[in-house]
């Protein structure tokens, strides 16, 4: 379908037609002020129309601009509005107009009233689908047979169909028909229309009211149906419609062209001969490319690289003095990025597309607020919340709470969910530390969890999968946002304010259209409502603008980046509708796939003119990705014509390298910090510290470190680097372990608030009862940890077997020894006048002459060599706790100079059994006990001298260390 053109019957007065190169803004003001100059100031006879509502605040600016230079500082009018917006304003009809969510909310009911017809899918995707081709049948007057019938045989006419697919074909066309009857049934009965319809009824009455003295000036270029070309024509021929348009002829005249338009006239012009012999053609008329001296192309490496290629092109033309730079993609992420990257060299964008509004900070809090209600209060949505600005007053008391929320009951306590459990953590941690520190946080931590929870009570019970009325959803959202303060918040934000707007209009759609949803379904339909919407940020006034190539008609440039130029970007890859392919559309009068994608072409072909030829002197750049994870990128097919007829014609593709080199250039590149960031280390790192970073007390886990690895412990106990702490929500390996020992602490020893101890010998007559307690103790231990994640039941699967195997190990061991103390704490046994030593015993089991030291092993066990070599310290190392000590409840027996000691490992990982691993006789525990203890002296002495720590490197050390991000070890381990 060509574009509408309009053909006068008036004077030939009635059309302007505007070189490409010129603004059609600029033409339409400088009409208005020549043409009515006698009327001056006075223009409130004028309206000027536009068909886009986002050039008005700029058309406005112009005109007063250029009033001002004729001498007249204000004006009194001319309106400046877009053509709906001035219909609206002009006329009045009878049926009230639905708008388009309460018809998203007719369709999706019909649709679950007929489900038989479509089947499985999406009602609400399948209703916007719908929406689109009602509004084309409306726009292009397309009434579609009473009879379903006869719409199936002509549909049938459309696609030739074969006897096979009729079956489909009548699906299909009984669902377009069944729904287009549904909808305008019921949109009778309630005395209203929908706003295409509206839009066509106000035109023609807009004839018939519009006074004579009143003079119209339309100002665009987008193709108009049949209904607006009617309205235009009737106007013309009365002469009070003026249209201001471009030449959208796809070859432009050649009279007065230059050798530039010429030759793009050439490239372009399929129809006049293949692309081979045009490109001859063309270089015999000019043996020198007019191409080549106006557009440049830059194939980028990937996205990262073409958007620095767009940031280095607009400051480039800054500096030589260019104030109006149009960045056109159809590709939003590269927008954005492109935004950042000159927002970063303090360059502010117009960005006249904007984005959508679920993506904005306002959308963001609202989602993570009902995630947070939809999972129970889980600690990331609802920190995300408490860190939003829009959420609650925030203030310094305020920003308190919420770090002691996150830092002291979520992380240390590990609590991920529940405001119950939060409170009840709030109350433990509390009365642990009452006799300490000032509590009072606490309490305003508590109030501030009720308030939460006050927030979430409109919303709650509307999540039991029931249907409900869709108003109270947004009555029961409405209320929470209240409660939150976020309400009042956005009332203060632009995007805020959108956001309550629609949801405004929801909430007339839902009483008009009434509608009963469940959780699911309200949610799905308030997503699609916040992705439909695009939010535009308030204007900017610069002199770099950023837009979609439909939003180019207005704009004139004297430089242009056509960026992200690349099969599904350019030509935009509009949606598909699921209904009826081109010959269809064709056969029913309504807009193709190929007449949207000419006018498409129309836009791009004028950008490539739109700029004055003194000014074109490399003034328009084309980007595209290359590659991107090392799969091709299909370079847009203008693109591709353009370049495969530049290297025919002339031997090059229009590539250019500059902007290559200049990326590359850190004299070319933003940075915030002008000071180089150090480069990483190519070495072992090995380093020395100052006295006052070394610890004063070493644990077993410390020495440990210090064998394994010097720079690993210089990072962790010098420079106190830790991980950061993290809520687990999965019980790890070492997690169990910790479980593990408890539960065995409880049975040996005494431990609050669990079952035990077992205080008999076991025997094999009181063998069932030790099982018996050890599994209530174990269950009691685990018992919080299922209620967190029930795949932690999995864990206590794993130990639960084990138990009577333990049982039977400890039957036998008490043979020998019998448990003396569990969990022995020594904090602080002097090493030296400038080391303590300090660790926890898993347990001591003594006999008449000896103390045998065990540990218990859920992971690894060291190997033997790896203990009597040093290697492995940890039993070594208790026996020096032990022995430097003299106050802990075994002092007594280890002052006995007769004693001897033992140590031991006891393996609990193995899923089979309980085995006694590895142990170490009293000769061999000894002097390996004094030797690590002359050792860490020794060492200790050495550090503090100025002996350097350096990283070892070692596989099975560096397999699982944290400090691996500082001591770079494979930047190091590359270079040698």
């Amino acid at each position: 379908m060509e574009q509408q053109s309009f053909s006068f019957a008036g004077s030939q007065d009635n059309a302007v037609i505007v070189p490409a190169h010129s603004s059609l803004i600029d033409v339409s003001c400088e009409l208005v002020l020549e043409q009515y100059a006698q009327q001056l100031p006075d223009l409130s006879d004028i309206t000027i129309l536009l068909s886009d509502s986002n050039a008005v605040n700029q058309s406005k600016i112009i005109l007063l601009q250029k009033a001002a230079d004729r001498g007249y500082p204000a004006l009194l009018g001319p309106q400046i509005t877009s053509l709906h917006a001035w219909l609206n304003d002009q006329v009045d009809i009878d049926p009230g107009i639905v708008n388009n969510h309460s018809r998203e909310l007719f369709l999706v009911d019909a649709l679950q009233k007929h489900e038989h017809i479509y089947g499985h899918g999406s009602p609400w995707v399948l209703a916007e689908s719908l929406m689109e081709l009602f509004d084309e049948l409306t726009q292009w007057h397309v009434e579609l047979p009473v009879s379903v019938d006869d719409f199936i045989s002509k549909l049938s006419d459309a696609y030739g169909s074969t006897d096979e697919i009729s079956k489909a074909l009548g699906r299909e066309a009984l669902l377009v028909h069944t729904l287009w009857y549904a909808l305008h049934q019921q949109l009778s009965a309630l005395n209203l229309i929908d706003q295409q319809g509206a839009h066509l009824l106000k035109l023609g009455q807009s004839i018939k009211t519009l006074p004579e003295h009143q003079q119209l000036i339309y100002c665009g270029v987008n193709p108009v149906t049949p209904a607006e070309a009617q309205w235009a024509q009737q106007l013309a021929q009365r002469n009070q419609l003026k249209i201001i348009t471009h030449d959208w002829s796809v070859r432009h005249s050649e009279k007065g062209t230059t050798d530039y338009i010429q030759c793009l006239n050439l490239i372009f012009d399929y129809q006049r001969s293949h692309l081979k012999h045009r490109a001859r053609e063309c270089r015999k008329q000019f043996p020198l490319s007019p191409v080549a001296s106006v557009i440049q192309v830059y194939a980028a490496s990937d996205a990262e690289d073409e958007a620095l290629a767009v940031d280095v092109q607009v400051r480039r033309w800054l500096l030589q003095g260019k104030s109006q730079i149009g960045i056109v993609t159809e590709n939003r992420k590269l927008a954005r990025r492109i935004r950042a990257l000159l927002e970063r060299a303090n360059v502010i964008v117009e960005d006249n597309a904007g984005w959508p509004l679920s993506t904005t900070s306002a959308a963001t809090v609202l989602e993570r607020w009902l995630e947070a209600i939809e999972d129970d209060f889980h600690y990331l949505p609802l920190l995300d919340c408490l860190k939003s600005p829009f959420f609650m007053e925030h203030n310094e008391d305020y920003l308190k709470q919420v770090y002691s929320l996150e830092q002291h009951i979520i992380v240390d306590e590990n609590v991920a969910s529940g405001i119950t459990r939060y409170l009840t953590h709030i109350d433990y941690r509390k009365h642990k530390l009452q006799n300490n520190i000032d509590t009072s946080i606490y309490d305003q931590l508590k109030t501030l969890l009720q308030d939460i929870a006050h927030a979430a009570e409109p919303l709650l019970p509307l999540l039991d999968g029931r249907h409900y009325d869709a108003p109270q959803f947004l009555d029961a959202l409405l209320e929470s946002l209240s409660r939150l303060h976020i309400a009042q918040a956005y009332s203060n934000d632009a995007a805020g304010q959108q956001l309550l707007n629609e949801i405004e209009q929801l909430k007339v759609a839902a009483r008009l259209a009434p509608t009963q949803l469940t959780w699911a379904t309200f949610r799905n339909w308030l997503g699609l409502t916040l992705e439909r919407f695009n939010f535009k940020p308030p204007n900017q006034h610069s002199p770099v603008q950023l837009l979609t190539l439909s939003s180019t008609e207005y704009y004139s440039f004297d430089a242009i980046i056509i960026a992200g130029a690349e099969l599904g970007f350019l030509p935009h890859g509009a949606r598909q509708s699921p209904f009826f392919n081109d010959a269809v559309r064709s056969a029913l009068g309504t807009p193709t796939q190929e007449d949207k994608q000419r006018l498409n072409f129309f836009l791009f072909r004028r950008l490539l003119t739109s700029i004055p030829p003194e000014q074109s002197d490399q003034a328009i750049l084309i980007t595209r990705r290359a590659r991107e994870n090392d799969e091709e990128i299909i370079a847009s097919p203008w693109l591709a014509e353009l370049q495969s007829f530049h290297q025919l014609a002339w031997g090059t593709d229009l590539s250019t390298t500059d902007l290559s080199s200049m990326i590359n250039d850190d004299a070319v590149r933003i940075k915030r910090d002008s000071a180089a960031l150090p480069l990483p280390a190519n070495i072992m790192p090995s380093v020395t510290t100052a006295q006052a970073l070394l610890p004063r007390t070493i644990s077993a886990s410390a020495y440990q470190q210090l064998v394994d690895c010097p720079y690993r412990f210089y990072a962790a106990y010098c420079l106190r680097l830790a991980p950061p702490d993290t809520v687990k929500e999965a019980l790890e390996k070492s997690d169990y372990g910790q479980r593990i020992h408890k539960c065995l602490e409880a049975f040996h020893g005494n431990v609050s608030g669990l079952p035990g101890p077992f205080k008999e010998k076991i025997t094999p007559q009181n063998r069932q009862q030790a099982i018996a307690l050890l599994e209530r103790i174990t269950e009691t231990v685990f018992s919080q940890d299922i209620e967190d994640n029930f795949m932690h039941r999995g864990w206590l699967k794993r130990w639960l077997p084990l138990i009577p195997k333990y049982i039977d190990w400890q039957m036998e061991q008490e043979k020998i020894a019998a448990p003396a103390a569990t969990e022995v704490t020594i904090q602080s046994a002097s090493l030296d006048q400038h080391v303590n030593i300090r660790g926890i015993i898993d347990r001591v089991d003594e006999s008449q002459d000896e103390l045998r030291i065990i540990d218990y092993k859920t992971g690894q066990i060291p190997s033997t060599d790896d203990v009597l070599s040093g290697e492995a310290v940890q039993l070594p190392f208790y026996l020096m706790l032990l022995l430097q000590q003299p106050k802990h409840q075994l002092a007594d027996r280890i002052s006995h100079a007769t004693l001897a000691f033992t140590a031991q490992y006891v393996d609990l990982g193995n899923g089979s059994k309980v085995a006694t691993k590895l142990v170490l006789d009293h000769d061999d525990l000894r002097p390996l006990a004094q030797q690590h203890h002359q050792r860490l002296i020794e060492t200790m002495q050495q550090i503090r001298q100025g002996d350097a720590l350096p990283a070892w490197g070692d596989d099975q050390s560096c397999k699982y260390c944290p400090m691996d991000g500082l001591c770079r070890k494979q930047c190091w381990e590359t270079s040698q």
